[in-house]
């Protein structure tokens, strides 16, 4: 009985630790699309000479975030109706 409880004490430490891990991850994704997503905003209210960002970066910035909203929104549609 006393194996059982501590095989039981490990599984719940992992799961746990890996939960731990996993909300950690979503924070950092999430902070980087919102820094993203005011880079983007802060490049298109300033003035031309105060542009850090390329066109090039622009554009990246713009798929990436946006087309990562549209992907969550459908997702979120799609879940509610399936």
């Amino acid at each position: 009985m006393i194996a059982n409880e501590r095989d039981l004490d490990r599984s719940e430490r992992f799961k746990d630790l890996f939960s731990v891990i996993a909300m950690l991850m979503l924070a950092v994704v999430a902070c980087g699309i919102l820094l993203s997503f005011l880079f983007w905003f802060w490049h298109l209210l300033t003035p031309e000479q105060w542009n850090f960002l390329e066109d090039a970066q622009l554009r990246r910035i713009e798929t990436v975030v946006f087309s990562g909203i549209l992907v969550g929104v459908a997702q979120t549609y799609l879940r509610k109706h399936i």
